[in-house]
């Protein structure tokens, strides 16, 4: 076999794996879109019922940048004055350590109970 002929069929190679890969996309679309309805009728039924901790967990499948309670369209804490953060994850996300805690810090302690929020500036 020619270098060329290798090229060519690791050419075929990528293009039918690409193309796998849309035909899985869109069924794993279809699959989603099918089991919707039954999703949304059970949480319709369920969600008053459920515990806090179910509750935040479901939530948790939304992630969010937000700060938890921050109002739509309301002002940001930086227009009032500018804080220096006081911890920075290894993402690279900060937080002064006022206020409410980012979700993204809540999901951050979440996984890892036993260590305390990294210092800002984040050290890898």
């Amino acid at each position: 076999m020619t270098y060329a002929e290798i090229q060519k069929k690791e050419k075929e190679l990528r293009d039918a794996l690409q193309k796998l890969e849309q035909d899985k996309e869109k069924l794993l679309a279809a699959e989603a879109t099918k089991h919707f309805e039954d999703i949304h009728s059970k949480m319709s039924e369920f969600f008053q019922h459920f515990t806090a901790e179910q509750k935040a967990e479901l939530k948790s499948f939304f992630p969010s940048d937000k700060v938890r309670g921050a109002k739509k369209g309301g002002k940001q804490s930086q227009e009032k004055g500018s804080v220096q953060p006081k911890y920075e994850l290894p993402t690279g996300e900060k937080w002064s350590g006022r206020g409410r805690t980012p979700i993204s810090f809540l999901e951050w302690k979440k996984a890892n109970p036993d260590h305390e929020y990294p210092a800002y500036p984040h050290k890898a």
